[in-house]
């Protein structure tokens, strides 16, 4: 088996009363069971290799969660699971056999487009190759956004924290980039 469904639920739910280690074990052993999609056979010292525990421990596991008939030991739900696989897997390679071996072209019955253009071109279209659509920003108006001058910030600012101060307190400084005015705090 490629793979297996686990069922975290399932699985802790029947073994939550071991400690971590025979848990892991548990694990191990199932995923033996998965791989070679047998019962896994009555031997300790293999079992004991596997799981990675002592023989005593394995055989415990073993006769927890596992039955031994015709000297090997079954998961029930181990082999559930593999049957579904396996007919899976038998349906497919079925229906595969079933297409390689018809007489018509499998590929002319597709039902298609018929106004398809046929291309040889099989390299994909990436995003870098398209153009860049110009997407307009609107503020909340519905107004494209215009970024103000400096001159226009540099008036704004002055309306906004100036206003606060009485016309008296300011004195106009000479800048080497013109005349702003400066507060002065009285104290």
């Amino acid at each position: 088996m490629f793979y297996y469904y686990h069922h975290i639920g399932d699985f802790r739910a029947a073994s939550a009363f071991l400690p971590a280690k025979l848990q892991y074990a548990y694990l191990k052993l199932l995923w033996v069971y998965y791989d070679t999609e047998q019962p896994l056979p009555n031997d300790p010292a293999k079992l004991a290799l596997w799981s990675g525990v002592s023989q005593d421990q394995a055989l415990l596991i073993m006769d927890e969660f596992f039955n031994l008939n015709d000297n090997a030991w079954h998961h029930a739900r181990c082999d559930v699971e593999i049957v579904k696989y396996q007919a899976k897997s038998d349906r497919a390679k079925s229906a595969n056999k079933k297409r390689w071996r018809s007489d018509t072209d499998v590929k002319s019955d597709l039902k298609s487009d018929p106004d398809q253009i046929p291309t040889n071109n099989q390299e994909p279209i990436t995003s870098t190759a398209l153009p860049k659509k110009k997407v307009e920003r609107t503020g909340k108006t519905g107004k494209r956004f215009v970024s103000p001058t400096l001159d226009q910030v540099k008036a704004r600012w002055q309306e906004i924290h100036l206003s606060e101060i009485p016309s008296s307190s300011l004195i106009t400084t000479r800048m080497p980039t013109g005349s702003y005015p400066v507060a002065v705090v009285p104290r």
